[in-house]
């Protein structure tokens, strides 16, 4: 009985042992798995807001990324960062915010502006020993003029949806328009009749918002286009890629998509 005693207490205590090895190979959790040390950087941004012309429905509202806006454009800078306390200057507006997110426009002026982000914040020592909880950043967003975009002028090039037929669009200047800007013949073959052929909308650095109406009750072969065009590159080496849709002709038809892609012409 005593040999079975003793038995049953080793095997219990080698059991423990293993059990004991086993707990001691497990890794412990790391408290600063997923953690990021702050910093004080920023994004600059164009908030682009459009309502559809000719109905209730639809419409744009986005924000893009840009780091030069046209003169009399309103940029918005936001840190990437919360819980913290946040300083800005802009270049050289005597004024300093304290939010988040600032949104400022630039009136009458033209140039290059340097936007200073000072971040405060409770340091996580513990996974960033050498965190003194401050960071300054800077950044330039640069002021263009509207007759600068590179998004005016002639482009030819062709759809995709049929590459053998190569035409032209022209995006036109408007210096005394709030729109500042008109597309033309992007939808090909329009004979305007109650309708137009050129496209107004909200243009941006390198971009241009538009949008036609969901119907084309007024009549006419326009389909009243509506996307955006991008220009890339610069001087005559400039490329298009126009992504639209139009609407077929018969009140609130689906609307087909498309894609213009082009080169100025010299």
């Amino acid at each position: 009985m005593k040999k079975e005693s003793l038995f049953l207490f080793l095997l219990i205590l080698l059991g423990s042992f293993v059990f004991l090895l086993q707990s001691c190979d497990e890794p412990k959790l790391n408290p600063c798995i997923g953690k990021e040390q702050l910093n004080a950087d920023f994004t600059i941004g164009q908030r682009i807001q459009l309502s559809n012309f000719h109905s209730f429905s639809g419409g744009i509202d986005t924000l893009i990324r840009t780091d030069t806006i046209l003169i009399d454009q309103t940029a918005q800078f936001e840190a990437k960062h919360d819980n913290m306390t946040y300083e800005w200057k802009i270049g050289e507006d005597e004024r300093t915010w304290n939010t988040k997110n600032v949104s400022l426009a630039f009136r009458n002026f033209s140039g290059s502006v340097t936007i200073r982000l000072i971040s405060r914040w409770t340091p996580n020592l513990q996974c960033f020993p050498k965190d003194d909880g401050v960071d300054t950043v800077y950044h330039t967003l640069t002021v263009i003029e509207n007759k600068d975009n590179p998004v005016f002028g002639e482009f030819e090039g062709y759809t995709l949806s049929n590459k053998s037929d190569v035409f032209r669009i022209k995006m036109i200047f408007l210096p005394r328009s709030p729109w500042s800007g008109l597309l033309m013949d992007i939808n090909k073959g329009c004979d305007a009749t109650g309708g137009d052929d050129g496209q107004y909308g909200q243009i941006a650095y390198r971009r241009f918002f538009f949008l036609g109406g969901d119907d084309t009750s007024f009549g006419g072969n326009c389909l009243s286009p509506q996307g955006i065009l991008v220009v890339s590159g610069n001087g005559e080496s400039r490329r298009v890629m126009v992504n639209f849709s139009t609407i077929a002709n018969a009140p609130n038809s689906k609307r087909v998509k498309d894609v213009f892609v082009g080169s100025k012409v010299n």
